[in-house]
C-alpha cells in the first residue's frame, strides 16, 4: 500500500528489533508493526526510538515503554 506521499506503508512490516526480542506488553508489541504515520517504535543498535519523518535520518530515544513503563 502506498501514501498520498507515494511512499511505501510500513503497517504490518516489523523491522529493526533484536533477534530474540520479546514485547514487554500487547501494545509495543504492535506499536514495531505500526505505520510510520502512527506512533511507531524501531531499534536503532542499542537504543529504542520512535522515529522522526524527516527522510530517516532521526529519532527519538526512548528508554521506558510509553505504553506500561517497563524499562527498555
Amino acid at each position: 500500500m502506498k501514501h498520498f506521499l507515494n511512499d511505501e506503508c510500513l503497517e504490518g512490516v516489523r523491522k529493526k528489533v533484536p533477534k530474540k526480542w520479546k514485547a514487554c506488553c500487547d501494545s509495543f508489541e504492535h506499536s514495531t508493526l505500526a505505520c510510520q504515520y502512527d506512533i511507531r517504535i524501531q531499534y536503532y543498535g542499542k537504543k529504542w526510538g520512535i522515529p522522526i519523518l524527516d527522510g530517516g535520518s532521526s529519532f527519538k530515544a526512548i528508554s521506558f515503554c510509553p505504553f506500561c513503563g517497563e524499562k527498555l
